[in-house]
């Protein structure tokens, strides 16, 4: 029989979309060639799907020649273990803040514990509760609420946590066009080049740095 289809990963495909007249030729031209060329091999591709959107709309019959899977958000274990892994690397002890609106199963646990350190158990399940609720799945929304509630200056070789509070994002409404066009290029495909940024602007080095 004929041999088995090879399997090629294509990791971060984004990278294919530019943010340029045309921009979405290339992509569309790669997904045609997946598809094209299914019989001898298996394509394996990941994309962000804030550019996935973006590419249903700019090219839905290209996009509409593959088979998509989302991958399942990561649960709230695993947030926790991410963000506790990445803060290892400092040092530093942690110090969780009780919040002032805790629900009276939260408070019925705290009064029973006893020491310092079952209370402070208790606040960090509910921190890491709250973070993942907030952040929806998101991995990058979960660090960014983390780092918004810590407080290096509270005590020396520690770091106090407070309680997570929603990121409001009214500002984007106040960005001039060329920083609003740079911010949806970081959210669709991660990158923009200040050679990129030049080039789609007309400016110069300096003036896209």
């Amino acid at each position: 029989g004929s041999p088995p289809p090879k399997v090629v990963l294509m990791e971060h495909m984004e990278h294919l979309l530019l943010r340029a007249p045309g921009g979405t030729e290339l992509l569309g031209d790669f997904l045609t060639f997946q598809a094209r060329t299914n019989r001898n091999h298996f394509w394996v591709s990941t994309i962000s799907e804030s550019a996935w959107r973006y590419v249903l709309k700019a090219k839905p019959a290209a996009a509409g020649l593959v088979s998509t899977r989302s991958l399942a958000l990561p649960s709230r274990a695993v947030t926790e273990g991410l963000i506790l892994t990445r803060h290892q690397r400092s040092g530093l002890a942690l110090e969780f803040a009780e919040p002032s609106d805790l629900n009276p199963l939260v408070r019925r646990k705290l009064r029973r514990t006893r020491g310092e350190k079952s209370k402070q158990a208790v606040l960090k399940a509910e921190f890491f509760d709250r973070i993942h609720r907030l952040s929806e799945g998101s991995i990058a929304m979960a660090i960014l609420l983390w780092l918004h509630a810590l407080d290096f200056k509270s005590r020396e070789g520690q770091v106090r946590v407070n309680p997570p509070r929603s990121v409001r994002f009214t500002f984007v409404e106040e960005l001039e066009l060329t920083q609003d066009f740079a911010l949806m290029a970081f959210m669709e495909h991660g990158t923009l080049t200040l050679a990129e940024y030049a080039d789609i602007f007309l400016a110069s080095g300096e003036e896209a740095w």
